[in-house]
């Protein structure tokens, strides 16, 4: 809450505006002159225009199908990046470490299964990329990868390290990952349900991580893994301001084509 009493969301229409003009004024520069010098941060200036659009689809027009098309352009950015570096492009390190493992949850969200599959096989596996990572990010991030590829032994060693490391007292917000990861593993739909209800109850206590930003107002990390535990034949029971049910639910999605990349 700021001094005038408002809060983040009672900025968020204007703010949104802005992420379109933005992003589409990035967009037509593309068309107009090309890729610029600095691809990756193109990319990433783009990944993370679509993502806020797409918090803004849902939370102030309450359009699925649009929020679920953004979510994919993110994911789709993030292929791009890894598969630009893995070419050579002059990218930088920075964008390809498991620091992304945010857009795996994104294309969970989406729905896409092409691009989850793709994203999740190009995530991970560049040592001197990942040395200095979060190590939250570095176990969750592959988690999530080897879950999706049914590579449940790998996912599980990856699992076990991360609740060690929710034992300690600076990561008990973070808990809930593993609660919820550990579930989906062993088909526990108790733990899934109640790792879920954690983290909804511990987001907005991350402002660190997501105060005063769209990330605030949408758990993106809930949804993802929720779509995660359906994915493996859990039945999730969520419906909460940060997570909306209806974000969940399978819609007939034409998804957007990806012309703007080279």
């Amino acid at each position: 809450m700021d001094e005038f009493g408002k809060t983040y969301i009672d900025y968020f229409s204007e703010i949104y505006a802005r992420f379109i003009e933005k992003t589409e004024k990035r967009l037509e520069n593309y068309r107009i002159n090309g890729l610029p010098k600095n691809v990756g941060f193109y990319y990433k200036l783009l990944r993370n225009g679509f993502m806020d659009i797409a918090i803004g689809e849902i939370i102030l027009n309450k359009d699925i199908v649009k929020s679920k098309q953004y979510f994919y352009l993110v994911a789709k950015m993030q292929e791009v990046i890894f598969q630009k570096y893995d070419d050579k492009f002059d990218i930088s390190m920075d964008y390809v470490n498991t620091n992304s493992y945010g857009t795996l949850f994104m294309a969970l969200i989406s729905d896409n299964k092409d691009l989850i599959n793709s994203l999740s096989a190009l995530f991970g596996g560049r040592d001197k990329e990942e040395a200095d990572d979060d190590i939250l990010g570095k176990l969750v991030g592959y988690s999530v990868k080897h879950i999706i590829l049914k590579e449940f032994d790998e996912a599980e060693t990856y699992v076990i390290k991360l609740q060690e490391l929710n034992q300690k007292s600076r990561m008990r917000l973070y808990k809930g990952y593993g609660i919820v990861l550990d579930g989906i593993i062993k088909k526990n739909k108790e733990s899934v349900q109640e790792g879920l209800v954690y983290m909804l109850e511990c987001h907005r206590k991350l402002t660190d991580d997501y105060g005063d930003t769209p990330e605030e107002l949408l758990s993106i990390p809930a949804l993802g893994l929720a779509k995660l535990a359906m994915n493996n034949g859990i039945e999730v029971e969520v419906d909460h301001i940060l997570a909306p049910k209806v974000m969940l639910e399978q819609r007939d999605i034409q998804y957007p084509i990806v012309d703007f990349v080279d």
